[in-house]
């Protein structure tokens, strides 16, 4: 009997990955139809394009996400707990790509969004190890972890998205491991909540694969990082701490670069908040990489350093597997000097990545 629902379950995620990726092209390619002459994005001297190109199609990958968790699974409190505020900053990040929203209006909603959804977990799991877990042993302490972790996770996929393919490529080749990684402890029925995001994505490559077609936005970026510390938290409370903290490991290639070269501007008192081009993957294109290079690459160290030191790790040491996975794109950052405007080796290309981080 449980072989039996083991192969139905396997047929029904099998189904939400083609579902997802079915609804993303729809989606996506409405979008496209609708934004195509009313949301663009207009290049500058800082920008990676060189025509303008509409931007929205996050949006389209949220309707992907959303419609198949809605129609595959039953709809639970925890759930509710990641779909609702989830839902909430999207909302946010899509006006923000129509008519400029505030950086203090993102920020308070993300913070409420990402508080309201703790609040939740909290209630719902304050004994679970992840809350009582060294290195924290304060629950004031243990709950504004994981609000930054958030909060950050969101945002940094905003900055990333910089290059044609790029934050796809990261999704795709860090959830499917997830996904495997999961599946090997034993809760594969909890697979469904990222499955229909690697889908999705897979859709989205198909229109954003350089030369883009279209730019996913703030709606697809920050709706992305959300999403996925959310399900991270929320499975690492619910089951096993090293759920958590193994997702966000896989994530260490934005992680670090993102974090790496925020440090280093902060430190060279430059305005973090202003536009820049100092990322690691920015610097590559600035060096001649193109934009399906530096997509690829990521996606490479992803799949055969990152995914690898996870799942042999995971079951060994987090103290081993944090470090160690980060070790690749630590290097880049340092080799190419991640946070300086200044570059190495110059070269003309057709335009210059830019990111909002």
């Amino acid at each position: 009997m449980s072989q039996v629902l083991h192969s139905d379950l396997n047929l029904m995620i099998l189904s939400s990955l083609g579902i997802s990726f079915v609804i993303g092209i729809i989606a996506i390619a409405c979008v496209l139809g609708f934004v195509k002459n009313r949301v663009l994005d207009i290049p500058n001297e800082r920008s990676s394009h060189s025509v303008p190109t509409p931007r929205g199609g996050g949006v389209g990958i949220f309707l992907a996400v959303a419609i198949t968790l809605g129609f595959f699974w039953q709809f639970t409190l925890n759930l509710a707990a990641v779909l609702i505020p989830a839902i909430v900053v999207t909302l946010v990040s899509a006006w923000d790509d129509v008519k400029s929203v505030s950086a203090r209006v993102r920020f308070g909603v993300q913070i409420l969004a990402s508080a309201g959804f703790l609040g939740i977990v909290f209630y719902r799991f304050q004994s679970a190890d992840i809350f009582h877990a060294a290195p924290f042993y304060n629950q004031i302490l243990v709950y504004l972890f994981f609000i930054l972790f958030l909060l950050w996770l969101s945002n940094l996929y905003n900055f990333m998205d910089g290059a044609d393919g790029l934050v796809g490529t990261q999704v795709v080749t860090t959830m499917l491991p997830a996904l495997i990684l999961i599946w090997r402890l034993g809760y594969s029925h909890e697979a469904y909540m990222i499955t229909p995001l690697v889908g999705a994505f897979a859709a989205f490559l198909f229109f954003n694969w350089s030369p883009a077609k279209i730019f996913m936005g703030d709606v697809g970026s920050v709706f992305t990082g959300f999403f996925i510390g959310a399900v991270a938290i929320l499975l690492g409370a619910a089951y096993e701490p090293k759920i958590f903290w193994s997702i966000g490991t896989l994530c260490c290639g934005f992680i670090v670069d993102a974090t790496f070269t925020l440090l280093v501007r902060f430190s060279r008192r430059d305005r973090i908040w202003e536009a820049h081009r100092s990322h690691a993957f920015q610097k590559l294109i600035r060096q001649g990489w193109s934009h399906r290079e530096v997509a690829l690459l990521y996606g490479a160290i992803n799949l055969f350093w990152i995914a690898p030191v996870v799942l042999f790790f995971s079951d060994i040491s987090l103290y081993i597997m944090v470090p160690l996975a980060g070790i690749p794109h630590l290097i880049l950052c340092l080799k190419l000097r991640a946070g300086h405007e200044l570059i190495l080796a110059p070269v003309e290309t057709p335009g210059e990545p830019v990111s909002r981080g």
